[in-house]
């Protein structure tokens, strides 16, 4: 799939102000980025950094690299990551997030959705993202849940007469 820069410009065009401003500039490609210039001028529109709980990271880290953790085609499976990783308090960024989410079949043309850690965080993050529940401790653990709703309620055992 050959994307030029009229697709650009149409989908651009197209967005909303908000949309339009939310496109991490740096993600785009050179056509894309020219693009996006263009019709942010057309509109009279400053570009305004786009962050997001997560997104980015912060403090000392700002000026850290980020290095590629995984890739992703689907965005479930790309938010899923990223939520595993902040419930680890693992910094991270989602390259791609914001133009895939405004056309989605560029997709491969782009590399797909990439998470990035600070290089520091990077092992941590593989570990957090290596482990995972297997079906049967999945199994158990809803059985449990179970059990424990259905079972009788042991503190009102008093019997009236």
């Amino acid at each position: 799939m050959n994307v030029g820069a009229d697709d650009f410009k149409r989908l651009y065009s197209s967005m909303s102000d908000e949309g339009l401003r939310s496109l991490i500039r740096e993600e785009l490609t050179d056509t894309a980025r020219e693009c996006y210039d263009e019709e942010l001028a057309r509109r009279g529109l400053n570009p305004e950094p786009a962050v997001s709980k997560g997104s980015t990271p912060t403090g000392s880290q700002e000026d850290e690299e980020l290095v590629l953790v995984d890739t992703f085609v689907f965005p479930d499976d790309a938010k899923l990551a990223r939520a595993l990783l902040e419930s680890a308090e693992i910094p991270n960024y989602l390259e791609n997030e914001h133009t895939l989410s405004a056309n989605w079949t560029w997709t491969n043309a782009l590399g797909g959705l990439r998470l990035m850690v600070p290089a520091k965080f990077l092992e941590d993050a593989r570990e957090v993202l290596k482990s995972s529940i297997s079906e049967s401790d999945l199994s158990a653990q809803a059985e449990a849940a179970s059990e424990s709703e259905s079972a009788p309620d042991q503190s009102d055992d008093k019997t009236t007469l």
